[in-house]
């Protein structure tokens, strides 16, 4: 689990939509701890709030699909 936070703190928004996408499809990715590690960016200042939760729901939109 420490590679996916490790993958979001490095490449950010795309990081947030690939794996929810992936998680989402079926692969065990961990989805509601990546976005509570997320919402912990944000409110560290590394993300931006808007930009993180349209990017998640693209990722779940998309993956729904």
């Amino acid at each position: 689990m420490d590679h996916v936070f490790v993958w979001i703190s490095t490449y950010g928004y795309a990081a947030i939509f690939v794996l929810l996408l992936l998680g989402i499809v079926g692969l065990p990715v961990p989805d509601e701890t990546m976005l509570v590690f997320s919402g912990y960016l944000v409110f560290k200042g590394t993300l931006h709030p808007i930009p993180a939760f349209f990017t998640a729901l693209a990722g779940s939109w998309c993956a729904s699909a």
